[in-house]
């Protein structure tokens, strides 16, 4: 199954896009998912990263997430994972080797890969 990759829920009042990731999201589709959160940080204040249809995920992806998140954060734009960082997705993250406390810098308190209740 390869991942696919559909931007949806724009909201021009929100102001935010909805990135859905499904499938595989692999280091075979990093290029794919870069260019498609490239355009979604471009073009929005708010992105969202839907990975409730995400069946497996390596490295490649959460190093991916990470970065466009500080860049997010740099460029003083949100971004976010919904549902906030799945217990799958996070198990998958620490095994990774993603401590589990979350990023370092300004973007801990909102890392991408910490429970909500654990920021």
């Amino acid at each position: 199954m390869n991942m696919n990759l559909a931007v949806g829920g724009i909201s021009e009042a929100e102001g935010s896009i909805v990135l859905t990731l499904s499938g595989r999201a692999t280091i075979q589709h990093a290029n794919e998912a870069k260019g498609a959160l490239y355009g979604a940080l471009c073009s929005s204040e708010r992105v969202v990263v839907d990975v409730s249809g995400v069946t497996e995920v390596d490295p490649a992806i959460f190093q991916l997430l990470c970065s466009a998140h500080r860049s997010a954060t740099e460029l003083g734009k949100r971004m976010g994972l919904e549902p906030a960082c799945p217990e799958p997705f996070r198990k998958a993250a620490e095994a990774a080797g993603f401590h589990p406390s979350g990023c370092g810098g300004e973007a801990r308190g909102e890392c991408l890969l910490v429970k909500e209740e654990d920021r």
